[in-house]
């Protein structure tokens, strides 16, 4: 006997806006609208499967439904793509992981105490090379010295905000859980609350790939997906 069950779900998506002023709290409405239509279900089995989905999607939407919240609409645009481009292929706790060092950054007083402010910090510094200048003179003609040439390198304490990148697509599953993620971290500081506590203190990460110098002076909090997260070491 054949079964017929149809479900259709509209979800209506996080969207980030063109960011406004920083000052300006800006209220960002999230609906969520879930619409079930249910054909004939004609034995127990397919119905347990029917009941199972539709549990799970309820407690979904539950979650993500707040119809109105209020966060700063630029602050929210910051952390939400910091988290995504830096770790949108990470799993959730890789993320909030992320968007906790971000915001820790803000409370250090090493940093800017905005989040956008810390996700667009960079440092410039000074690199010598050693360079061939000619030289032209009245009585040897064109002669060649090395000198020491100075150049300015600049360096993003997030490193695609020094990347060209594509602004992620709106039906992305990585985007939307980003954008969830910093909403629930800007919203409510007791929301994640065992992450919070576990990257309390951690100010600093880096890809599993790579091994900086700075890595040797700091404390490692946890390692998780492709990222390891650092903490100041603890004077004495």
């Amino acid at each position: 006997m054949r079964t017929l069950i149809s479900i259709t779900v509209a979800i209506l998506a996080l969207t980030v806006l063109t960011p406004g002023h920083a000052e300006e709290a800006t209220k960002v409405k999230v609906e969520q609208n879930f619409f079930t239509n249910l054909g004939t279900v004609e034995n127990s089995v397919a119905r347990r499967a029917y009941d199972g989905a539709s549990e799970t999607l309820q407690g979904l939407t539950e979650t993500l439904t707040d119809p109105i919240i209020t966060v700063d609409k630029k602050e929210y645009a910051c952390l939400a793509r910091n988290i995504f481009f830096e770790a949108g292929n990470e799993p959730i706790e890789g993320k909030v992981a992320v968007g906790l060092v971000t915001l820790n950054r803000t409370q250090d007083g090493r940093f800017s105490n905005t989040v956008c402010g810390v996700v667009d910090q960079k440092i410039t510094r000074a690199v010598a090379t050693q360079g061939i200048v000619e030289k032209r003179t009245p009585f040897l003609g064109t002669t060649k010295e090395t000198q020491t040439v100075w150049s300015k390198l600049t360096i993003c304490q997030f490193s695609w905000r020094c990347m060209f990148v594509r602004n992620p697509k709106s039906t992305d599953e990585r985007w939307l859980e980003s954008q969830f993620i910093a909403l629930k971290l800007l919203e409510d500081s007791s929301n994640y609350a065992d992450y919070r506590e576990k990257y309390a203190d951690a100010l600093y990460f880096h890809a599993t790939g790579i091994r900086p110098l700075w890595a040797n002076s700091k404390k490692t909090v946890n390692r998780i997906g492709g990222h390891i997260f650092y903490s100041e070491l603890k004077k004495i």
